[in-house]
């Protein structure tokens, strides 16, 4: 095998990006009091909290809509809840 077959063989094979319940840290059933709590005592930021419910959107949003759903509403309720909390304090959530 030449090393440009392996190179064609490896990008032709699918990308799969292993992930289970509770995996990134954060469940569905999780209330958004409890992310809300997560960011404001500090032990997580808004912006790696951001990352994950967009990256749990983003996987759910073809095979299970209404799931995607749940997930875009949970990440744009805790985005306007930052936002008002940056007009305090610009430093929140960081």
């Amino acid at each position: 095998m030449s090393l440009l077959s392996f190179y064609l063989d490896l990008i032709q094979e699918q990308v799969k990006i292993p992930y289970g319940k509770k995996h990134l840290g954060i469940d569905l059933d999780d209330p958004v009091t409890a992310l809300k709590n997560k960011i404001s005592n500090g032990s997580c930021d808004w912006d790696d909290i951001s990352k994950k419910l967009n990256v749990l959107y983003i996987y759910n949003k073809d095979k299970h809509p209404e799931t995607a759903a749940k997930w875009k509403k949970k990440r744009e309720t805790l985005a306007k809840w930052v936002a008002s909390k940056r007009a305090e304090n610009p430093d929140f959530g960081k």
